[in-house]
C-alpha cells in the first residue's frame, strides 16, 4: 500500500479547500457553471476555475460577523500564487499550491 506522508496530506488538503473556494465563487458570483482543471506538476499543484462571468476577483476585507467574503482571502493564504485573467466571454481563476 502507498503510504502519504504529512506533506503530501497537507497538499491534498489545502488543494481542496482552493479548489471548494474557487467552485463556490464561480457558482454564487458569477451564477454559471464552472469549469475546473487541475493539473498536477513535480513543483507545484495548478488549480484553474472557468466561469461566465467576466468581473475578476478581489481580496476583500468583510465586516466581522458578515458571513461570506473570505474566498479569495483564504485561496490567498493557501496558494503559493493567485490570479485571474479574462477568457472569452467570462474568466479563469487560478492557484497554485507549491509542493
Amino acid at each position: 500500500m502507498f503510504e502519504r506522508s504529512a506533506a503530501d496530506r497537507s497538499l491534498v488538503a489545502d488543494a481542496e479547500l482552493v479548489v471548494s473556494e474557487l467552485v463556490t465563487n464561480a457558482i454564487i458570483h458569477a451564477n454559471s457553471e464552472p469549469l475546473l482543471e487541475v493539473h498536477v506538476h513535480p513543483d507545484r499543484v495548478r488549480i484553474e476555475v472557468y466561469d461566465a462571468a467576466p468581473d475578476l476577483p478581489v481580496e476583500r476585507e468583510p465586516a466581522p460577523r458578515e458571513p461570506g467574503g473570505r474566498g479569495i482571502r483564504v485561496v490567498s493564504e493557501l496558494s503559493s500564487r493567485w490570479g485571474s485573467a479574462p477568457c472569452g466571454s467570462g474568466k479563469v481563476v487560478w492557484a497554485e499550491i507549491d509542493r
